[in-house]
């Protein structure tokens, strides 16, 4: 996924075109890549979140 947004990126750069969401989720997946998580599904974009709060996040269990 963050092969796909830096190459996102390099083409939104490369016609000047803003793309402030596209910043952001790079931003956030190299930071989930930097914590170790870089060979894990997209599901574990949480667990940099849970980093950041200091909580863990989760659901109600499944009946």
């Amino acid at each position: 996924m963050l092969k796909d947004l830096k190459l996102a990126a390099s083409l939104t750069d490369s016609i000047g075109m803003p793309s402030p969401m596209l910043s952001l989720a790079k931003s956030l997946f190299q930071a989930g890549q930097t914590q170790g998580f870089g060979e894990e599904d997209l599901s574990a974009v949480v667990k940099c979140y849970e980093a950041w709060i200091g909580q863990t996040i989760a659901g109600k269990p499944l009946q």
